[in-house]
């Protein structure tokens, strides 16, 4: 019988809890580019500023890096617009952008996963305001609040101040726009071709794929199904977004002592050997990850969310070796800028063997034995973020870190609901074992579509 490997009993420290803040989530710098075309969007738009500068932010007057870009939109929402390509290439990747639009009234049917992507794609920009209203008026009833992972927030006027109201929609929009990236990445073409050629965990990951694509928990989402063929080779080309994000899976290389990963944006139940992708490391500015490869491989873009799952299965090393005694994420903070963060390894296989990142929601856990859902800190995750930022990544890890502390024994897959979002499963066990409990016919978690909180 296998039994689990527990670091020294809890040392409490007494220390201020973290927040946001603590975690990379910074006020904002705005700048809109277009003017209003109705009394609704002239409103907003002033009311936006104003509170961004209450905050702690800066109004801009023309973009610049590590700004958040807003653009009236003068068009429908299924109609194309300049967007982020309206901008010289040189600043394109260095900001974040949304656009407002305003529309008088939705269906009652309306599939609001379809109407974001639809929004997102047509105006070129990663979020997405949409005022439901009279154009004419200077209240909206709701404003919507997209992102590119699906969230589809409505943020409600009636009943409340509306100083309370655009409080609300800056600070989502901060969290979202406003977070550190930790998504950066370079290739290191060390790795011996032989190392790669022998190694099985790509095949894995493939199989998982397929088998989460055929139990409807992995779908394919294409560019084109929501907007025109010559705009989705557009953000092909330059914003360097193949796909619409909906889920990965890694998996730990005992062979290769990696995390393998799959590539961004491939369709995930459809995956060929060269969109898997090693991670050898985190980068050394700790915002992004060491892609790892054999001389003349193809240079693939890891995952989105591939520094996330490394710090997990770093923590879930560190913790299992007793070197995170009080388990917290302030511990793992400072370790992660240890440059001996890797000699975890050298004596200690990460806990974890496998994780899955999946956009349904554990609606119930039939099994309490085998699967333990844990909540992100709410300290941590006023309003969710965005995949491949620093809050994500580190509310995130939080969760599963308390996972562990609290996991009676081995045989627990850890389930972190993360808001707005999906949700992570993180186990010892190899992909495909997990998978199989994940099975809704295996009748231990059931699951949902996520909620909008």
């Amino acid at each position: 019988m296998t039994h689990a490997v527990h670091p020294p009993p809890h040392v409490h420290l007494d220390l201020p809890p973290l927040t946001s803040a603590d975690i990379g989530v910074r006020p904002l710098n705005l700048a809109v580019v277009g003017e209003p075309i109705n009394k609704l969007q002239a409103r907003i738009l002033n009311r936006l500023r104003e509170f961004v500068a209450l905050k702690g932010g800066a109004v801009r007057a023309v973009p610049e890096p590590n700004t958040l870009v807003l653009f009236p939109s003068t068009k429908g929402v299924t109609e194309e617009e300049g967007g982020l390509f309206s901008l010289p290439s040189s600043i394109r990747k260095s900001i974040n952008a949304v656009s407002l639009a305003t529309v008088p009234r939705l269906e009652s049917n309306t599939d609001f996963i379809t109407l974001d992507w639809t929004m997102l794609c047509n105006k070129a920009t990663q979020y997405g305001l949409l005022a439901i209203g009279d154009a004419q008026r200077e209240t909206p009833e709701r404003v919507y609040v997209f992102s590119m992972e699906g969230s589809h927030k409505a943020v409600e006027f009636a009943g409340r101040n509306e100083d309370d109201v655009y409080a609300e929609l800056v600070d989502r929009l901060t969290h979202l726009a406003g977070a550190q990236i930790s998504s950066h990445w370079e290739v290191d073409y060390s790795m011996p071709p032989s190392a790669w050629e022998s190694t099985r965990v790509p095949q894995e990951i493939i199989d998982t794929g397929k088998r989460l694509r055929a139990l409807g928990l992995l779908p394919d989402v294409l560019l084109e199904d929501y907007t025109t063929p010559r705009r989705a080779k557009e953000i092909r080309l330059f914003l360097e977004v193949s796909g619409l994000t909906v889920g990965n899976m890694s998996a730990w290389d005992e062979s290769l002592n990696v995390m393998q990963i799959t590539g961004s944006g491939f369709d995930k139940g459809n995956l060929a050997r060269e969109q898997i992708v090693a991670i050898k490391r985190v980068n050394d500015a700790r915002d992004g990850t060491i892609v790892w490869a054999p001389p003349g491989a193809r240079r693939v873009k890891p995952s989105v969310e591939s520094f996330d799952q490394a710090v997990a299965f770093y923590a879930s090393a560190l913790w299992q070796r007793g070197d995170l005694p009080n388990g917290g994420l302030r511990e793992l903070r400072s370790k992660l800028h240890d440059p001996h963060l890797l000699d975890a390894l050298n004596d200690h296989a990460p806990f974890f063997r496998s994780i899955v990142h999946l956009h349904v929601w554990p609606q119930k856990v039939l099994d309490s034995k085998r699967v333990q859902f844990v909540n992100v800190d709410p300290q941590l995750c006023a309003h969710h973020s965005s995949c491949g930022t620093m809050p994500l990544a580190m509310y995130s890890v939080e969760a599963m870190l308390r996972g562990l502390r609290q996991m009676p024994n081995d045989a627990q897959i850890i389930l972190v609901g993360l808001p707005n979002h999906g949700l992570l499963a993180a186990s010892k066990f190899r992909l495909g074992e997990m998978i199989d409990q994940l099975d809704p016919r295996a009748r231990l978690v059931e699951f949902a579509d996520v909620p909008q909180v």
